[in-house]
């Protein structure tokens, strides 16, 4: 479901540019593939996503201020959604120590959920 919302903003970010042509005639921003497959810790588990990417190389030449695709489902170093954060937040008020955390996730989400280091906890508590 994720990755089709992904489409879905993508597609319509497309076509508000169907009408920005190049010098020969071709739409100036296109389709260009997909980044990179990664993981995103959810509430519900790890979940695989690729993101799709935009060539908007020639909408930048003819206009300096075009405003470039930016995801707001995904943004681009999410590897957590903010519902992790918020578990951490309850489970640091609830007495965990910062070590535990890893064991916590792993234990709440799976062995999916990566790792989380004592660093990590203080900057997400601060």
């Amino acid at each position: 479901m994720l990755q089709r919302a992904l489409e879905s903003e993508i597609d319509s970010h497309l076509r508000q540019y169907d009408d920005l042509l190049t010098n020969d005639g071709k739409k100036a921003v296109v389709r260009n593939g997909y980044g990179p497959q990664r993981s995103i810790l959810t509430g519900i588990g790890s979940v695989s996503l690729r993101r799709p990417r935009v060539d908007e190389r020639e909408a930048v030449q003819q206009n300096p201020n075009h405003k470039r695709f930016s995801s707001s489902i995904l943004p681009a170093f999410l590897r957590r959604t903010p519902s992790i954060d918020g578990a951490v937040a309850t489970l640091y008020l609830k007495g965990i120590s910062s070590n535990d955390f890893e064991s916590a996730l792993h234990a709440i989400y799976g062995e999916d959920a990566g790792s989380m280091s004592a660093s990590t906890v203080a900057r997400l508590k601060n």
